[in-house]
């Protein structure tokens, strides 16, 4: 969906996005509108669809993006068409080593994964998939998308799925003066739908884990 390869059902007006950030400076909050596209997963109507929610950042005023610290938090607060906070995302980066005329992005994927009682904190997060959508949806017989089920632990040897919750593309460049800038657009994938787990199938947990490129971790500006 990031990537625009699953074509959306229809759009959404009215979702607006509140960013800010902190660390060596505190930059202006601003508010965006957002474009919010939702989708069609699955055959049966009663499944949730995700939104894909577009922030356009080439309308500021300083036309490089949204200036922020090397090092620091971003804040993003996420309003509904009726203007209550829907989410609210935090994003812990560094990017001191940074070079000068370079870009990255960086990730921050949010999943609620099932836990054992021997569980340690965060010791899934080496196994967490590249593509967590495929966690949630499972391909049908028909080459569709069908809904996964849970089942109880003890009753198949079938790993419990992981169910995303929302997905933070952000992405950086920094100019010849070394400044560092949110540029081009902002990405996010979060549903509307609250989950409910049965305690007797199992335990979830929210995890939120940050990714980004690595070889190489940045790399020269296009333009």
């Amino acid at each position: 969906m990031l990537n625009g390869r699953i074509p959306p059902k229809g759009m959404v007006e009215g979702f607006s996005l509140g960013i800010g950030a902190s660390g060596s400076f505190f930059p202006v909050h601003v508010k965006l509108p957002v474009v919010a596209y939702f989708f069609q997963l699955s055959d049966d109507d009663n499944t949730p669809s995700p939104y894909l929610g577009h922030v356009d950042l080439t309308g500021l005023a300083n036309k490089r993006g949204y200036h922020v610290p090397h090092k620091g938090l971003i804040q993003l607060t996420l309003f509904n068409p009726s203007h209550s906070v829907l989410k609210m995302f935090v994003i812990q980066y560094n990017l001191e080593d940074m070079p000068a005329n370079s870009q990255t992005f960086l990730r921050q994927r949010t999943v609620y994964m099932p836990i054992s009682d021997d569980d340690d904190e965060g010791n899934n997060a080496t196994n967490l998939p590249s593509d967590l959508v495929s966690c949630v949806f499972k391909k049908g017989k028909a080459g569709g998308l069908e809904k996964r089920q849970l089942s109880p632990l003890n009753a198949t040897s079938e790993p419990l799925p992981i169910f995303l919750r929302s997905v933070v593309h952000l992405r950086f460049h920094t100019t010849k003066s070394n400044n560092l800038y949110l540029h081009t657009d902002i990405r996010l994938i979060f549903s509307r739908d609250t989950f409910e787990f049965d305690p007797r199938v199992a335990t979830y947990r929210m995890h939120s884990f940050i990714d980004g490129p690595n070889n190489p971790r940045y790399s020269p500006k296009t333009c």
